[in-house]
Parts: C-alpha cells; sequence; structure tokens
C-alpha cells in the first residue's frame, strides 16, 4: 500500500468519525474495529494500519474484532447494532456492504 493511499484512508476515516469527537473528550475507553472477515483478509490489514494509527494519535486502545461469516453481513449486523457512541466502528469491501444492504432490503420486502 503506498503512502498516498495509507494517508487518504487515515484522513477518510478521521474525517468521518469528527462529528463525534467535537462534542467530547474521545476517546475515554478503548475502541472496537469490527471486521467482517477473516484475519489476514486486505479489509483486515487495512483495519490495522488505520487503527495503529489512531491508538497512536488518541492514545487509547483500539480493538479489533473479526466476525467473518455470511458474505460479511454478520460482522456488518454486528456494528449497526452497536451503540451509536464512536466507540464501535465497520472496517470492509464494499462490495460486502453492498451484499448486506441488498440481504436486509429482502428480509424487510417480506415481512
Amino acid at each position: 500500500m503506498t503512502t498516498t493511499l495509507r494517508a487518504l484512508c487515515i484522513a477518510a476515516w478521521l474525517f468521518a468519525s469528527a462529528g463525534t469527537v467535537c462534542a467530547q473528550n474521545f476517546p475515554v475507553r478503548p475502541v472496537r474495529i469490527i471486521v467482517p472477515a477473516t484475519p489476514g483478509n486486505p479489509s483486515d490489514i487495512i483495519a490495522r494500519i488505520i487503527g495503529a494509527k489512531l491508538s497512536e494519535l488518541w492514545g487509547q486502545s483500539v480493538v479489533y474484532e473479526n466476525r467473518p461469516g455470511g458474505g460479511g453481513t454478520l460482522g456488518i449486523a454486528q456494528a449497526a447494532k452497536a451503540a451509536p457512541d464512536g466507540y464501535a466502528h465497520c472496517v470492509d469491501a464494499t462490495r460486502a456492504l453492498a451484499r448486506a444492504c441488498v440481504a436486509w432490503a429482502r428480509a424487510s420486502a417480506r415481512t
């Protein structure tokens, strides 16, 4: 991964989480990064690179949770059900997120 791509990933991550950081001291406890893939997967590697920089920046631990299964939908569902406090993030490839959205839309249509 080039340095430019790493910088872009970190900048995107920080920009996405900036809204929760502004209103309070953040973080005051460990931050979880949920990866809906097996360890060693490209998404896992990216999450660990970003998490290491965030841990260094924030001075707080970052915990990685690999939740493979269901084409990524199990981990994404866990992240979606997490409290909206900024302490749980999900890192995955776009295709898995798209699959999860389609699966949830189909399930909603049936009920």
